[in-house]
Protein backbone atom coordinates (compact mmCIF):
# COMPACT_ATOMS: atom_id res chain seq x y z
CA UNK A 1 0.00 0.00 0.00
CA UNK A 2 1.63 3.25 -0.99
CA UNK A 3 1.64 6.47 1.64
CA UNK A 4 -0.90 8.49 -0.36
CA UNK A 5 -3.36 5.13 0.39
CA UNK A 6 -2.75 4.71 3.69
CA UNK A 7 -3.14 8.51 4.44
CA UNK A 8 -6.25 8.24 2.76
CA UNK A 9 -7.23 5.71 5.21
CA UNK A 10 -5.88 7.81 8.18
CA UNK A 11 -7.68 10.81 7.24
CA UNK A 12 -11.06 9.02 6.84
CA UNK A 13 -10.35 6.91 10.68
CA UNK A 14 -10.06 10.65 12.06
CA UNK A 15 -13.99 10.92 11.22
CA UNK A 16 -14.62 8.45 13.83
CA UNK A 17 -12.91 11.01 16.19
CA UNK A 18 -15.51 13.76 16.52
CA UNK A 19 -18.11 11.21 15.86
CA UNK A 20 -17.58 8.93 19.30
CA UNK A 21 -16.48 12.11 21.47
CA UNK A 22 -19.79 13.25 20.48
CA UNK A 23 -21.93 9.70 20.66
CA UNK A 24 -19.91 10.00 24.66
CA UNK A 25 -20.95 13.28 25.51
CA UNK A 26 -24.68 13.25 23.73
CA UNK A 27 -26.94 13.39 26.30
CA UNK A 28 -24.83 16.43 27.34
CA UNK A 29 -24.92 18.21 24.13
CA UNK A 30 -27.39 20.84 24.06
CA UNK A 31 -30.10 19.62 21.43
CA UNK A 32 -28.93 22.49 18.84
CA UNK A 33 -25.44 20.58 18.49
CA UNK A 34 -27.40 16.98 17.82
CA UNK A 35 -27.79 18.51 14.44
CA UNK A 36 -24.02 18.27 14.24
CA UNK A 37 -24.21 14.83 15.21
CA UNK A 38 -26.33 13.93 12.78
CA UNK A 39 -23.82 15.77 10.04
CA UNK A 40 -21.46 13.41 11.71
CA UNK A 41 -22.92 10.85 11.21
CA UNK A 42 -23.93 10.77 7.38
CA UNK A 43 -19.86 11.42 7.37
CA UNK A 44 -19.16 8.10 8.89
CA UNK A 45 -21.43 6.35 6.97
CA UNK A 46 -20.22 7.91 3.22
CA UNK A 47 -17.03 6.98 4.12
CA UNK A 48 -17.59 3.65 5.27
CA UNK A 49 -19.08 3.07 2.30
CA UNK A 50 -16.30 5.05 0.60
CA UNK A 51 -13.55 2.39 1.98
CA UNK A 52 -16.08 -0.74 1.12
CA UNK A 53 -15.87 0.19 -2.39
CA UNK A 54 -12.26 1.22 -2.53
CA UNK A 55 -11.63 -2.22 -1.05
CA UNK A 56 -13.88 -4.32 -3.34
CA UNK A 57 -12.42 -2.16 -5.77
CA UNK A 58 -15.49 -0.78 -7.94
CA UNK A 59 -15.88 2.23 -9.22
CA UNK A 60 -16.02 4.51 -6.35
CA UNK A 61 -18.89 6.40 -3.91
CA UNK A 62 -19.59 9.14 -6.02
CA UNK A 63 -23.35 9.14 -6.17
CA UNK A 64 -22.58 8.77 -2.08
CA UNK A 65 -20.71 11.77 -1.67
CA UNK A 66 -23.31 13.82 -4.20
CA UNK A 67 -26.42 12.90 -1.70
CA UNK A 68 -23.76 13.42 1.31
CA UNK A 69 -22.84 17.33 0.12
CA UNK A 70 -26.49 17.73 0.11
CA UNK A 71 -26.37 16.44 3.85
CA UNK A 72 -23.63 18.32 4.69
CA UNK A 73 -25.38 21.73 3.36
CA UNK A 74 -28.49 21.13 5.30
CA UNK A 75 -27.60 19.98 8.67
CA UNK A 76 -24.64 22.55 9.09
CA UNK A 77 -26.74 25.48 7.63
CA UNK A 78 -29.73 24.56 9.89
CA UNK A 79 -26.94 24.23 12.76
CA UNK A 80 -25.60 28.23 11.98
CA UNK A 81 -29.50 28.97 11.99
CA UNK A 82 -29.60 27.65 15.41
CA UNK A 83 -26.80 30.02 16.21
CA UNK A 84 -27.21 33.02 14.19
CA UNK A 85 -28.81 35.55 15.78
CA UNK A 86 -29.56 38.55 13.75
CA UNK A 87 -32.98 37.89 11.51
CA UNK A 88 -31.76 38.48 8.63
CA UNK A 89 -29.26 36.52 8.69
CA UNK A 90 -30.81 33.49 9.30
CA UNK A 91 -33.22 34.13 6.38
CA UNK A 92 -29.98 34.27 4.30
CA UNK A 93 -29.08 30.90 5.52
CA UNK A 94 -32.35 29.03 5.29
CA UNK A 95 -33.17 30.10 1.33
CA UNK A 96 -29.33 29.32 0.36
CA UNK A 97 -30.21 25.92 1.85
CA UNK A 98 -33.08 25.46 0.17
CA UNK A 99 -31.53 27.22 -3.34
CA UNK A 100 -28.66 24.95 -2.98
CA UNK A 101 -30.45 21.17 -2.38
CA UNK A 102 -32.67 22.11 -5.34
CA UNK A 103 -29.94 22.34 -7.28
CA UNK A 104 -27.76 19.63 -6.10
CA UNK A 105 -30.45 17.20 -5.89
CA UNK A 106 -31.51 17.91 -9.77
CA UNK A 107 -27.76 17.66 -10.58
CA UNK A 108 -27.84 14.21 -9.13
CA UNK A 109 -30.84 12.97 -10.76
CA UNK A 110 -29.45 13.81 -13.88
CA UNK A 111 -26.10 12.00 -13.54
CA UNK A 112 -25.71 10.61 -9.58
CA UNK A 113 -22.49 8.96 -10.71
CA UNK A 114 -20.29 12.51 -11.99
CA UNK A 115 -18.13 14.22 -9.89
CA UNK A 116 -20.36 17.06 -9.04
CA UNK A 117 -17.46 20.03 -9.33
CA UNK A 118 -20.58 22.81 -9.16
CA UNK A 119 -22.21 21.43 -6.29
CA UNK A 120 -19.02 20.61 -4.51
CA UNK A 121 -17.50 24.18 -4.76
CA UNK A 122 -20.63 25.68 -4.21
CA UNK A 123 -21.24 24.22 -1.00
CA UNK A 124 -18.08 24.91 0.38
CA UNK A 125 -18.62 28.39 -0.89
CA UNK A 126 -22.29 28.66 1.42
CA UNK A 127 -20.43 27.17 4.51
CA UNK A 128 -17.90 29.27 4.34
CA UNK A 129 -20.49 32.28 4.11
CA UNK A 130 -22.51 30.98 6.91
CA UNK A 131 -19.30 31.09 9.27
CA UNK A 132 -18.46 34.68 8.44
CA UNK A 133 -22.00 35.57 9.25
CA UNK A 134 -21.74 33.62 12.58
CA UNK A 135 -18.31 35.05 13.38
CA UNK A 136 -19.66 38.89 12.45
CA UNK A 137 -23.25 38.09 15.09
CA UNK A 138 -20.62 36.40 17.79
CA UNK A 139 -18.52 40.13 17.47
CA UNK A 140 -21.77 41.83 18.38
CA UNK A 141 -22.15 39.48 21.66
CA UNK A 142 -20.70 41.58 24.69
CA UNK A 143 -21.57 38.75 27.12
CA UNK A 144 -19.06 35.85 25.47
CA UNK A 145 -16.59 35.23 28.21
CA UNK A 146 -14.17 32.27 26.84
CA UNK A 147 -14.10 32.54 23.81
CA UNK A 148 -11.95 28.91 23.38
CA UNK A 149 -14.67 27.76 25.97
CA UNK A 150 -17.36 28.20 23.43
CA UNK A 151 -17.71 24.92 20.87
CA UNK A 152 -19.21 26.70 18.12
CA UNK A 153 -15.87 28.61 18.02
CA UNK A 154 -13.98 25.89 17.37
CA UNK A 155 -16.96 24.11 15.40
CA UNK A 156 -16.71 27.04 12.94
CA UNK A 157 -13.11 27.46 13.13
CA UNK A 158 -12.84 24.30 11.63
CA UNK A 159 -15.19 24.55 8.81
CA UNK A 160 -13.83 27.64 7.84
CA UNK A 161 -10.23 26.09 7.57
CA UNK A 162 -11.49 23.09 6.06
CA UNK A 163 -13.70 24.41 3.22
CA UNK A 164 -11.29 27.48 2.82
CA UNK A 165 -8.80 25.34 2.06
CA UNK A 166 -10.52 23.02 -0.31
CA UNK A 167 -12.70 25.19 -2.36
CA UNK A 168 -10.68 25.37 -5.08
CA UNK A 169 -9.54 21.45 -5.49
CA UNK A 170 -13.07 20.52 -5.62
CA UNK A 171 -13.58 23.17 -8.62
CA UNK A 172 -10.59 21.69 -10.25
CA UNK A 173 -11.05 18.13 -9.00
CA UNK A 174 -11.29 16.60 -12.32
CA UNK A 175 -8.30 18.14 -13.64
CA UNK A 176 -6.35 17.21 -10.40
CA UNK A 177 -7.51 13.22 -11.27
CA UNK A 178 -6.74 13.63 -14.48
CA UNK A 179 -3.32 14.13 -13.62
CA UNK A 180 -2.49 12.62 -10.36
CA UNK A 181 1.49 12.31 -10.90
CA UNK A 182 1.99 16.45 -10.95
CA UNK A 183 -0.88 17.20 -8.95
CA UNK A 184 -2.06 14.76 -6.73
CA UNK A 185 -0.45 16.70 -3.58
CA UNK A 186 -3.10 18.99 -4.40
CA UNK A 187 -5.60 16.05 -3.38
CA UNK A 188 -3.60 14.53 -0.83
CA UNK A 189 -3.83 18.32 0.51
CA UNK A 190 -7.35 17.74 1.35
CA UNK A 191 -6.28 14.93 3.34
CA UNK A 192 -4.48 16.58 5.38
CA UNK A 193 -6.71 19.27 5.97
CA UNK A 194 -9.74 16.26 6.82
CA UNK A 195 -7.51 15.42 10.29
CA UNK A 196 -7.10 19.04 11.18
CA UNK A 197 -10.99 19.65 10.52
CA UNK A 198 -11.85 16.64 12.42
CA UNK A 199 -9.84 17.42 15.48
CA UNK A 200 -10.61 20.66 15.67
CA UNK A 201 -14.40 20.11 15.67
CA UNK A 202 -13.42 17.02 18.31
CA UNK A 203 -12.31 20.04 20.66
CA UNK A 204 -15.53 21.78 20.32
CA UNK A 205 -17.58 18.79 21.25
CA UNK A 206 -15.30 17.78 24.24
CA UNK A 207 -16.16 21.64 25.99
CA UNK A 208 -18.13 20.99 29.14
CA UNK A 209 -20.13 23.76 28.15
CA UNK A 210 -21.56 26.58 25.97
CA UNK A 211 -19.83 30.31 27.95
CA UNK A 212 -22.87 32.29 26.20
CA UNK A 213 -26.46 31.63 25.69
CA UNK A 214 -27.79 32.21 22.49
CA UNK A 215 -31.18 34.32 22.68
CA UNK A 216 -32.71 35.03 19.44
CA UNK A 217 -33.81 38.44 18.08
Amino acid sequence: MSSQEWLRHISIAFVLLPFIVGLLRFHYLKEDYKLLLGYLTASVLVETWGEITFFMNSKGNMIGYNIYTILEVTLLGLLYVKFIKTKLFKRIVLISIVAFDLLATVRCLIDPHAYDDLSWSLSNALLITYVLLFFYDLLKQPEIAVLTKYPMFWISAGILIFFSGTIFVFLFGKYIIADMDTMGDLWDMIKWLNIFYNILLTIGLAQKKSVIKIQPN
